[in-house]
């Protein structure tokens, strides 16, 4: 117990909390309707924490890493009150706003409003969940750091943005969009958004998402970032775990590219764009 004192203390109360193997999460909501079910706040608390630890199984799995390569555990909190979010942003997050706020790298900390005004339902807010708490992982696993601000937007973003995809086929959280929580690209269907944009020859140029930071990404890179993702973390996940310490280390994601998979932009353009029109949906 007292090893979580320290939220205590920021908040000035004792807020409902718990941690697992490799999470910790603050759980101040009402109650929810999972499924079918109306679900306790402590019912939830433990049900938000598998759900937290099966991302993180999942995120190893994908790029080949261990506990061994993470050096802090992602804190997550989820309030009711915007006024105790806007606290828990400032004493532990270092700053606050409306929507979810996030301190990346060496203590991966993530706080969020979770009520109806901000999230329609338990999906809605276990997508948002599992989007951030992913930058939370790549932030903090080795080398901690964070990429989003550093011209490795695409990855930061795409990674995120892919296991949304991966859980529910729609990726609707986006980190600089928050002030408007309508902003959306094509219902959040991805996929089938980036099959039409290569049919069409209408999407942007690798070279120019390869060099965005994560505040500068258009809507339509955040969904060709996905599918870049998509395609190298299906190649080989111990690679795109390389492509990611390259990155954090400031390395142009073209030079990381040529050091680790032999190709330049273009040619990873021509190569994805092949398994784009081969595998993603047309409707």
């Amino acid at each position: 117990k007292t090893a979580l004192e320290y939220i205590d203390k920021a908040m000035k109360r004792e807020v409902r909390k718990a941690e697992s193997t490799h999470m910790v999460l603050v759980w101040e909501m009402e109650e929810m309707k999972v499924e079918k079910r109306r679900l306790t706040r402590h019912e939830l608390l433990h049900l938000y924490l598998k759900r937290m630890e099966s991302l993180y199984a999942d995120f190893c799995a994908r790029l080949q890493v261990t506990d061994k390569q993470f050096s802090g555990k992602p804190n997550i909190c989820v309030w009711y009150l915007p006024e105790d979010h806007n606290q828990c942003g400032l004493a532990l997050c270092e700053q606050n706003a409306k929507g979810g706020v996030k301190l990346l790298g060496g203590t991966p900390r993530y706080t969020i409003c979770g009520n109806k005004q901000n999230f329609k339902d338990d999906d809605a807010l276990h997508r948002n969940l599992v989007h951030s708490v992913t930058h939370l992982l790549l932030s903090n696993v080795a080398p901690a750091g964070w990429m989003g601000n550093i011209k490795g937007g695409w990855m930061d973003e795409g990674l995120a943005h892919w296991f949304e995809d991966r859980y529910w086929g729609i990726c609707d959280n986006y980190c600089y969009q928050e002030q408007n929580s309508n902003v959306d690209f094509k219902g959040g269907k991805f996929r089938l958004a980036v099959r039409k944009m290569v049919a069409e020859g209408k999407f942007p140029p690798v070279a120019e998402v390869f060099v965005q930071n994560v505040d500068t990404l258009t809507l339509p890179m955040h969904a060709v970032a996905m599918s870049y993702v998509d395609y190298l973390i299906n190649q080989d996940g111990a690679k795109f775990y390389e492509l990611s310490k390259k990155l954090k280390a400031k390395v142009s994601t073209g030079d990381a590219m040529k050091e680790i998979y032999g190709m330049r932009p273009l040619e990873f353009e021509a190569v994805w764009k092949s398994f784009v029109l081969s595998t993603y949906p047309t409707r």
